[in-house]
């Protein structure tokens, strides 16, 4: 693996993982779920699923396992509010309470903040990282990097 493509990947994860946040922000304004990305796992969308192909590889660059972390939970976060969302923002039953529908919506907000929270630790994580391979000599580069294909001695 190149130092080229840790970067580029970095970078499209980046603008990818914002778009997410952008469509919790539809969600939380009570757009309907088909105008939304649907929730994925962390490891089918692109980033994850390269993420997880090259885990092994990446191990030993500082921040990559923090990435892989805030990467789940960024995706735990966003499903949660995406299932929430039309909960909360269904019309209100006869029996229920203003209070009891605005309890919903609070919720619904509070799970956006932590989505938000988490988005912002993940990139900039992920700045991190990539300007410090970016930066790395190639030397570095290669003795930072794992070889899982050579069977130890």
């Amino acid at each position: 693996m190149e130092k080229q493509q840790i970067v580029a990947t970095l970078k499209n994860a980046r603008v990818s993982h914002i778009s997410w946040v952008n469509n919790a922000i539809k969600l939380l304004e009570g757009n309907d779920l088909e105008y939304v990305n649907a929730p994925v796992e962390c490891g089918e969308c692109d980033f994850g699923n390269w993420l997880s192909k090259q885990s092994s590889h990446l191990s030993n660059i500082p921040g990559f396992e923090e990435i892989e972390r805030f990467h789940y939970d960024f995706h735990v976060a966003y499903e949660i509010l995406y299932y929430s969302a039309p909960i909360a923002h269904e019309p209100k039953k006869i029996f229920e309470s203003a209070i009891k529908q605005k309890r919903k919506l609070e919720k619904l907000r509070k799970e956006y903040k932590r989505l938000e929270k988490i988005a912002i630790n993940l990139i900039l994580k992920m700045d991190m990282v990539e300007k410090m391979v970016s930066t790395m000599s190639d030397r570095l580069f290669e003795r930072t990097m794992v070889r899982v294909d050579v069977e130890p001695a």
